[in-house]
């Protein structure tokens, strides 16, 4: 446990956060969010507890000290299980820590990795964090947390970094169901009669139907992407998704973190060049969000990264759950908006002979091209946060 603190520096509302630092999205981002600003919630709303900015205390606060007792979760972020409130960016690094960022530009062809500051938030980040709630909220999208207030700090380590609180909807992270039987990179590429069971299949769901995962983050990432919304490459990964079991022993599906979402507008008539930028969009980010698939694809003498590119693309499309249950809603929704199917589907074709594909497909298939990049150090990444 770590011991939350009194910190200098000042608490508003989601609702005047985003009014006072929307410069940092788009034009089309900041219009989404002045339209829909009423469902953020204002300063009288911020509970009395949460109306001093509170850090996490540099060592032990003592049993005296004005404090909030709380669960690390991730590296950055504190949760107070009592009250079912996460504080996200509330643990200053000492040394300028950072961690990675992914993307691809639109259009683009490959992944840019880039860092970004931890232990606390950026403006941009807890703007962007808003956005993907509101943009949520307004089309029914399942979220797992509400933001309630923004701590903004003003002194040490953290000056001029912020805080964002979170009310959570409860669940389990689906990483959880995640299979922990170890499988040596050996066995992957040169299978045993004990492990051949195990490979060429993606990694089980232990406590967890595979096939209804799949369908319900394939269902809302088709939903977000054709409304002109990305969560970001990081952020899709199976730890940002959120399982609720119910009491009618049903299950429910909710989405979190966003700070990283991105908003774009999207055309009536869809040309062949956005077609291919908006696929590789797609493409990339279900991929970053698949489960890993116990497969190896090696690369044959003479091959260079686009021969092997067929085969791994091959690999993936005909073992991934989320791919084949994204694709069936994403094709729904491009005739639903009067955009050509087959254009669509060729589209994503394309895509699948990215660069941008091949890096993203090192975090769900090994293959010699993964190895490589391992070897010289350029592992992707993720952080659970």
């Amino acid at each position: 446990m770590i011991d939350l603190v009194p910190a200098d520096g000042y608490v508003v509302s989601p609702l005047d956060f985003a009014a006072r630092f929307s410069t940092n999205l788009s034009g089309v981002e900041r219009i989404f969010l002045e339209q829909n600003a009423s469902l953020f919630g204002t300063e009288a709303e911020i509970p009395p507890t949460l109306r001093t900015p509170w850090i996490a205390a540099s060592g032990s606060a003592g049993e005296n000290a004005d404090r909030i007792v709380a669960r690390p979760s991730g590296v950055r972020s504190a949760v107070w299980d009592a009250e079912q409130i996460q504080f996200k960016g509330c643990r200053p690094a000492p040394e300028a820590a950072d961690f990675p960022f992914e993307h691809v530009e639109f259009g683009g062809d490959r992944i840019i990795s880039t860092r970004v500051p931890f232990g606390v938030m950026t403006a941009e980040a807890v703007s962007r964090e808003l956005l993907g709630h509101c943009f949520c909220k307004t089309y029914g999208i399942p979220c797992a947390t509400t933001p309630m207030c923004v701590f903004g700090y003003s002194s040490g380590p953290a000056a001029n970094r912020f805080c964002l609180v979170l009310k959570l909807a409860g669940g389990t992270r689906a990483e959880k169901f995640l299979g922990t039987k170890p499988l040596p990179v050996s066995e992957l590429v040169s299978p045993s009669a004990d492990s051949a069971v195990f490979t060429g299949s993606e990694v089980v769901m232990e406590g967890l139907n595979t096939v209804w995962h799949a369908d319900q983050k394939g269902r809302w990432l088709a939903e977000l992407h054709f409304r002109g919304a990305f969560r970001g490459l990081l952020n899709n990964n199976v730890g940002n998704d959120v399982v609720q079991f119910l009491p009618s022993g049903k299950h429910r599906f909710l989405l979190r973190d966003f700070d990283s979402f991105q908003l774009i507008s999207l055309p009536l008539a869809a040309s062949r060049e956005f077609l291919s930028a908006f696929a590789v969009q797609c493409v990339v980010e279900v991929v970053k969000g698949s489960l890993p698939i116990l497969d190896y694809v090696s690369t044959q003498t003479g091959e260079d990264a686009q021969q092997v590119l067929p085969r791994i693309g091959a690999v993936y499309r005909r073992k991934s759950s989320l791919w084949n249950s994204y694709f069936r809603y994403a094709r729904l929704k491009a005739r639903a908006l009067a955009w050509s199917e087959a254009e669509f589907v060729s589209a994503t074709e394309r895509a699948f002979e990215s660069m941008a594909f091949l890096e993203a497909s090192c975090s769900v298939i090994l293959s010699d091209y993964a190895l490589e990049r391992l070897r010289r150090r350029r592992p992707q990444p993720y952080v659970f946060h």
